[in-house]
């Protein structure tokens, strides 16, 4: 029975110093790490105090605290990068501690080479990291009318020239690494050049009416003489036409055109009683004409028996006042025939010389 009691307390005594231990080993903190992450835990930890725990990745550091147990895992880089890491896991009161550091990687496929690095994106080896020289285009534009207008100015009648200037630029394109072209479409002008239509260009476009022709100026100037005999009548006629002048949509006097017409009479003239050709006298200009039918003679004269034609009075004779006076009586008195006959015969011996003296 003393055994058995014995046996009992030392049974007791050995499961009180063995327990502590035990107790300290449920303590251990576990740390791993690859290039599926970083991973933390502890079990059997005081669950009523606040146990801490922390990871730093590439320098940055995350931390927190736990109970009774702690998991979690902190994911690493990839694209073939290395990383540095160091852990820690610490009981309340600053007992069962654990920490552990190190390096992984590189883990995942390392990224393409970037040979343009100002441009976004990773650039592989063969792209262009400047972009193409920009295009310039230019286009002519004209404008023509009786009332051009452009950017706010009228011009008038015309043609307005100028020039259209683009400049296309490139943009990178980072989906296939490709300078794309942007096309200009704000002009800038250039070269502008108005040329006013001449009067001719305007009447041409319809912007000015083209007015009708006048009628040509005819001038006639006739004259008659007596030609061997026959009475010969010339007509001269001067035709001078409009011409129109294009450059100022006026009608003017052209270049005169002159022609000349003859006609002959079919009786006979400037014969006399020996059939001799005599010269036509010229007409007295006393305002009466001298082919007038039925013409009144003039004061101081006395008409012809049997005739129409006038008798030469004394003055008309070239005689003195002395016969004028003489004369001055009754005109069909034989004295004035006598006057009148002799002045007749003077003035046809008159005629006479002249004709011989030529």
């Amino acid at each position: 029975m003393r055994f058995l009691r014995a046996l009992m307390v030392v049974l007791a005594t050995c499961a009180f110093i063995t327990l502590p231990a035990t107790s300290a080993q449920a303590h251990t903190p576990q740390f791993s790490a690859d290039c599926t992450g970083i991973k933390l835990s502890a079990t059997a930890y005081d669950a009523n105090k606040a146990n801490t725990w922390s990871v730093t990745i590439n320098g940055a550091t995350q931390s927190g605290t736990f109970g009774a147990s702690f998991s979690k895992s902190f994911a690493v880089p990839q694209a073939g990068a290395t990383t540095t890491w160091s852990a820690e896991i610490v009981g309340w009161d600053g007992k069962y501690k654990g920490t552990k550091s190190g390096k992984i990687g590189p883990c995942g496929t390392p990224p393409p080479v970037d040979v343009c690095p100002a441009l976004p994106g990773n650039q592989p080896t063969g792209t262009s990291c400047t972009p193409p020289p920009n295009v310039e285009r230019s286009e002519k534009k004209v404008l023509d009318g009786c009332e051009v207008k452009f950017d706010g100015i009228t011009y008038g009648a015309g043609s307005l020239t100028y020039n259209e200037l683009f400049t296309d630029t490139f943009v990178f394109n980072p989906a296939n690494n490709a300078w794309d072209l942007v096309v200009d479409t704000t002009a800038t002008i250039a070269n502008l050049s108005f040329s006013p239509w001449t009067k001719a260009q305007q009447v041409a476009a319809g912007c000015v009416t083209k007015p009708g022709q006048p009628s040509d100026v005819i001038v006639k100037d006739t004259t008659s003489e007596c030609i061997d005999g026959v009475q010969v009548t010339t007509t001269t006629t001067t035709t001078t036409p409009y011409v129109y002048d294009e450059d100022t949509n006026e009608w003017v006097l052209g270049d005169p055109v002159t022609t000349t017409e003859q006609t002959e009479s079919a009786a006979e003239c400037g014969v006399d009683d020996n059939n001799e050709e005599q010269e036509p006298e010229e007409p007295q200009d006393n305002g009466v004409s001298p082919t007038t039918e039925n013409a009144q003679p003039p004061a101081g004269t006395s008409p012809v028996s049997g005739g129409t034609a006038a008798v030469p009075t004394a003055v008309d004779a070239g005689l003195s006042d002395s016969v004028r006076a003489a004369s001055s009586g009754s005109a069909g008195t034989p004295w004035g025939l006598l006057v009148g006959a002799f002045g007749a015969l003077l003035i046809g011996g008159s005629v006479l010389t002249r004709r011989v003296l030529r």
